[in-house]
């Protein structure tokens, strides 16, 4: 396991970075592959204490899959444990699936497939600092909307796939929805889980001038 440790809005604790590294370690072995995984530790001013501390998971495996979490608490150790929990799960739901994907494929299929490269992690952004580091005042640009604020951008590579990987990829991430662009036509879509348990699929289309 490769891990980054960052802390925002925190100060640097040998010993929080220590006990997240033999957490996510465990998780970490149930893969096959030396992956890089990216932790983000950081503390909001939020007014419920169980949501105060967040710690955020990014891990990219073989092949592109990019597993993400993110989970709060009252505790930063308590935080920590959620959310490698989470990723646990995550983890066992890839695997699962890449058997039953493997069961299908032929043996060139598997073997390409096995040679595919991981992407490359995101960059630090700026303000971040690492566990070697200082933490820094990086708080969220807010924006005003007529029923709420947005609190939180976040950005991230998308790679061309196809409805079918999409759908993969959503399930992974236990999520009910999931934006990509479509390999077929490159345009950004939406597919998304309906209540009978089918799938639907936005496609945005141009407004006429």
């Amino acid at each position: 396991m490769q891990l980054t440790i960052t802390s925002k809005n925190l100060p640097t604790s040998p010993a929080v970075s220590e006990y997240a590294e033999k957490r996510l370690a465990k998780v970490a072995k149930r893969l096959r592959d030396d992956v890089p995984m990216r932790l983000v530790l950081r503390k909001e001013g939020t007014q419920a204490a169980s949501d105060r501390f967040v710690a955020e998971v990014t891990a990219t495996l073989k092949g592109g899959t990019v597993l993400r979490a993110e989970e709060r608490a009252e505790d930063l150790y308590v935080a920590i444990d959620a959310i490698s929990d989470v990723i646990a799960r995550q983890i066992r739901r890839y695997r699962t699936r890449q058997s039953k994907r493997r069961a299908s494929l032929t043996e060139w299929e598997a073997a390409v497939l096995e040679e595919l490269s991981p992407v490359e992690p995101v960059p630090e952004a700026a303000g971040e600092t690492t566990d070697a580091g200082a933490a820094a005042d990086t708080a969220e640009t807010v924006s005003e909307l007529g029923d709420g604020r947005l609190v939180r951008t976040k950005t991230h590579q998308m790679a061309p796939m196809t409805v079918e990987e999409a759908s993969s990829r959503m399930e992974l991430l236990g999520h009910s929805f999931f934006v990509f662009q479509n390999a077929a036509d490159r345009r950004i879509s939406v597919i998304y889980r309906r209540h009978d348990g089918d799938y639907g699929l936005i496609v945005p289309e141009p407004t006429p001038e």
